[in-house]
């Protein structure tokens, strides 16, 4: 793509466009990551009880007697975290609690620490089955107080389960699954706007008039609505509107080339629409179709001839032969009315230039509707018996490199180039496409 070109009114128009896929992204990145959350993610779950320890040592009530009862706490309650985490004391309670896997596998999900360094001590099991997770933890606890007491008789210690674990319940575990869900469905959505972003800088077609014209030093006269019928109102408008853009830069010019850059970009709906434009005006106007491959001007307008185009140019009739009338003030001559072996040579004979002189004296404005320019040399050939010249564009279809060397093309004639008439925009973007003379 050409620099400066790309901006972000092209990313946005194609995520607009694409916005279907945006909601599917989202929908199925949030779907994806729940499912896989609340079935193979979030398997396994911790749970948690507690035990109290006791040291039941009788004192005289003084203060070295309370010290060192304090120590032997102390000590009893360190020890006992280290009991509980022992191999029996972790195989009793796996056997309790139907546990098959090995003790050291066990092991890696049970955390024994104290609470806030006092005689309380949290067991924490995390395994992939809640039921048995609580149970295990239930039943670690109770080995652990039986333990602890059987060890601990002088003095004496007394172990009790403090807090019983309980089951968690699977609303818990599906609220997690929701909370990654949501965080799957902005993954979703990132990956949708990095893919829309690759396509904006690969993107090579004209989304943005304003600045391909001010990027190109070229004018923009007018904006056709994607979407609308060649005779509804908006289309009118928008004809109406180039009409005024067309007057004000034409001058005392008269003969005017309307060409495409490429074929299908709405060459002839641009040509018809002017020329009925300029003719209810109260001006004189004659279009002429010289597209003999392709043409469309006879079709839109309704009108048929005998002869045409390159009747005259041969010599096989007179121009009065070949006009048509279209309406009070607009007549037509249309394209060859037989097969014409090669337009291009034709179009470019002296015969060309003289037909246009003696009809520029008959008519306040001559509209000739040419094939694209990089496809045919027929443009070029027309462009340098004409005063002006004004280049249509598709929004989405024309390449801007491709208009880019029509512009050159044009410009390398001896007609001015007048502007780009810019077809098929879609309606929602027509207030961002205003003309480059804002800047």
């Amino acid at each position: 793509m050409k620099k400066g070109i790309f901006d972000w009114f092209t990313f946005y128009s194609l995520a607009r466009k694409r916005s279907f896929f945006a909601v599917a992204t989202v929908v199925v990145g949030f779907a994806l990551l729940a499912g896989l959350s609340y079935t193979i993610l979030d398997t396994s779950v911790t749970v948690s009880s507690t035990i109290s320890l006791v040291n039941n040592l009788q004192t005289d009530g003084s203060l070295q007697a309370e010290k060192d009862k304090n120590d032997i706490s102390e000590s009893i309650a360190r020890n006992s975290v280290a009991l509980i985490q022992s191999d029996n004391v972790l195989k009793q309670a796996m056997d309790l609690s139907k546990i098959t896997k090995s003790v050291s596998d066990f092991s890696k999900g049970v955390k024994v620490s104290r609470v806030d360094e006092s005689n309380v001590i949290e067991i924490t099991v995390t395994y992939n089955d809640p039921t048995r997770a609580a149970n295990a933890a239930n039943n670690l606890a109770q080995v652990a107080c039986e333990e602890i007491q059987r060890r601990n008789t002088s003095p004496p210690v007394t172990a009790t389960v403090l807090d019983r674990a309980d089951t968690p319940s699977s609303k818990g575990k599906l609220i997690s699954a929701v909370k990654k869900g949501f965080f799957g469905g902005v993954l979703g959505l990132i990956c949708f706007l990095a893919v829309i972003f690759f396509l904006a800088i690969k993107d090579y077609t004209i989304r943005n008039f304003r600045l391909f014209c001010k990027t190109a030093k070229v004018d923009l006269l007018g904006i056709l609505p994607a979407g609308q019928r060649p005779t509804s109102r908006q289309i009118s408008e928008s004809i109406r509107n180039v009409r005024a853009a067309f007057r004000a830069q034409i001058g005392d010019g008269k003969r005017v080339l309307l060409c495409s850059v490429d074929v299908q970009e709405g060459r002839a709906v641009v040509a018809s629409g002017l020329a009925n434009a300029l003719a209810d005006s109260g001006n004189k106007v004659l279009l002429i179709d010289a597209d003999m491959r392709t043409s469309h001007i006879r079709s839109r307008l309704r009108v048929d001839s005998v002869y045409g185009l390159a009747d005259v140019l041969l010599g096989k009739c007179s121009i009065a032969d070949a006009i048509v009338p279209s309406t009070d003030y607009l007549d037509v001559i249309c394209a060859a009315t037989t097969y014409v072996e090669k337009p291009s040579d034709l179009l470019d004979c002296p015969v060309t230039l003289e037909m246009l002189e003696i009809l520029s004296r008959r008519y306040d404005y001559i509209l000739i509707d040419a094939p694209s320019v990089n496809s045919y040399g027929d443009a070029a050939a027309l462009a340098n018996k004409c005063d002006c010249s004004i280049l249509v564009a598709r929004y989405g279809k024309t390449r801007v490199d491709a208009a880019l060397d029509a512009l050159t093309v044009l410009k390398n004639t001896s007609a001015r180039m007048l502007g780009i008439v810019a077809n098929d925009v879609p309606s929602q973007y027509l207030p961002k496409q205003s003309s480059a003379k804002d800047d």
